[in-house]
């Protein structure tokens, strides 16, 4: 078994973040200063945190001297924890002063699992919110070098050599995280909607609950607290991705690998991941391996990220992030990791 967690912001504006980071209280954007509502079309906040319970299947397909195809398959029992969204947002807001705030023309899907529930915890299944299933699909060809390169014969019988890799080429295509949950135990989902939204003491407000927030919201909204309500379930999208992968031997020791690991979108409630483009020269022996792979990881913005990794007998250790680490560019975040 092992637990996950994904949150992703899509669509913030300028202002948006502002007012996420500085709190609603930075006068500086207010109405009364800037005349301005802000525009908060398009933003998106999903997050979701889960469990998963897998069994996996591989099988050779075909082999010959020079060529295999290998696939594999794995399925997950997923329990989902917690999870939020906030989507299809689409209007006007701000901050008219220390204790008012307006929406114009604003709508906006939302839904949530009741963070309350989880203030008495008496047993593990109260924790599961709930349920899905996954799917991690791969298939890998090689093209193989002469067995003579990697047998040796011992009493009469040919025997692989285990310092020495059967593949001058290996491609494999991967499909990953393919599956969702559903919400459907202390789970809700709300709708907002209004040509004109009065928002007052917006500042003095300390809502005593989730189900405070979505009652208070619905009255300012509609008039009537139940009225933003819609499902008591809602369904979430693993980060699901297409892999492409290449890796190409250029001598006895020294190997390049490509990766393409492509996120797959759709507009419906989800976590997505970033898409990565690698190129990883790496050395390796029975023993060592070294490799440094140099990733450009996109996302709403890219960046290029170059990392460093080293194997000794059964420990692993490296990151994705060396320049940070080494004091080489600006810290926007760092990783190290370890393994035996």
């Amino acid at each position: 078994m092992q637990g996950r967690t994904a949150i992703n912001c899509n669509g913030f504006t300028a202002e948006a973040s502002k007012y996420a980071y500085e709190g609603f209280d930075f006068s500086e954007l207010h109405f009364d200063n800037t005349g301005k509502l802000y525009d908060v079309s398009d933003i998106e906040f999903n997050a979701m945190a889960w469990l998963e319970d897998g069994l996996w299947y591989a099988a050779m397909l075909k082999e010959t001297d020079q060529h295999a195809v290998k696939a594999g398959v794995t399925l997950k029992y997923l329990q989902g924890i917690s999870a939020g969204y906030v989507s299809d947002m689409q209007g006007n807001f701000n901050v008219l002063n220390d204790s008012d705030m307006v929406f114009q023309n604003f709508s906006t899907d939302y839904g949530r699992v009741n963070y309350n529930t989880f203030e008495n915890i008496d047993r593990f299944s109260d924790l599961i919110t709930g349920r899905g299933f996954g799917l991690d699909l791969g298939v890998t060809y090689e093209w193989r070098r002469d067995p003579s390169n990697y047998t040796y014969e011992m009493d009469g019988k040919r025997e692989l050599d285990m310092e020495q890799n059967k593949y001058n080429v290996r491609i494999g295509v991967s499909l990953l995280d393919m599956g969702s949950i559903l919400y459907n135990r202390n789970a809700n989902t709300f709708r907002l909607e209004s040509d004109s939204a009065f928002y007052p003491d917006w500042d003095v407000d300390n809502f005593s609950s989730n189900l405070d927030f979505d009652y208070s919201m619905s009255e300012i909204f509609y008039g009537d607290p139940l009225r933003s309500t819609r499902d008591s379930k809602f369904r979430m999208r693993l980060p699901g991705a297409l892999s492409i992968q290449a890796d190409v031997r250029l001598s006895d020791r020294f190997y390049v690998n490509s990766t393409i690991i492509q996120r797959i979108q759709n507009k419906s409630p989800g976590v997505d991941r970033a898409s990565v483009y690698s190129i990883t020269p790496r050395y390796e022996n029975l023993w060592f391996e070294a490799a440094l792979p140099v990733s450009l990881v996109s996302y709403q913005t890219s960046s290029i990220h170059v990392g460093m990794a080293l194997y000794l007998g059964a420990f692993w250790i490296g990151t994705d992030k060396m320049g940070t680490l080494f004091g080489l560019n600006d810290l926007y975040g760092a990783d190290i990791y370890a393994a035996f």
